[in-house]
This record gives structure tokens, sequence and C-alpha cells, in this order.
């Protein structure tokens, strides 16, 4: 779930998917086939929300501007 967040932060933030995949060629566990797939679907499909960050542990702040957005994209704008 980390990876998928941080693969749909990149994109969402205007990165190709051709360097987002080459940012995780250095993990001792990649596979080019598995990544570009991943990494592609993400692009086309969206991102969590941040409710599904918060169910897997991932944010774990609910208070203050978490109230406000819906979309971790908003929050990184706002904060």
């Amino acid at each position: 779930m980390e990876r998928f967040t941080l693969i749909s932060f990149l994109i969402n933030m205007g990165m190709s998917t051709e360097n987002v995949i080459n940012i995780f060629r250095s993990l001792p566990d990649f596979e080019e086939r598995l990544t570009r797939f991943q990494v592609e679907f993400t692009a086309r499909f969206g991102s969590p929300r941040c409710s599904t960050l918060q169910a897997h542990g991932i944010c774990r702040r609910k208070e203050g501007i978490c109230k406000e957005v819906k979309h971790p994209l908003i929050y990184y704008q706002k904060d």
C-alpha cells in the first residue's frame, strides 16, 4: 500500500511513468513487468482516499486539516 500511495502521489505531481518506474529499480524485489503494470494502472485509475490510507495505517492523522480533506493530494496542497 505504501508503494501504491507513493506511485499515485508522484504521478499526480506530474512525474512520468518511466521516471516512477526508475525509482523502484534499486529495490531488491524489483520486477520490471509487475512494476510497470502497477504504475500504469495507478496512472489510469487514480489514487487512494485519505480513509483508505488511515485504514492501512499509513496516515495516522485524523484531526485538524484531515477533517477538511478527503483526498491526500488536497492535504498536500493545503499543508
